[in-house]
């Protein structure tokens, strides 16, 4: 599911449904992340090099 919004080079906003493995939005051209309440995780520099990212809603759902 990641990679295919990452493979379609998109941009503006995402929302996301499911867990967040490491580096996966790397370099990505979102400017907004939104985190659905099933979502458990966000693995270890989930966002880097996302450099136009300007807001991420994380959900209390999230403990890792």
């Amino acid at each position: 599911q990641i990679s295919s919004l990452l493979d379609a080079n998109c941009t503006g906003e995402v929302e996301i449904d499911c867990n967040l493995p490491a580096q996966a939005l790397y370099n990505s051209s979102f400017t907004k992340v939104i985190i659905g309440d099933n979502v458990k995780s966000i693995g270890k520099e989930a966002f880097i090099n996302c450099f136009i990212l300007t807001e991420i809603i994380i959900p209390e759902s999230v403990n890792q």
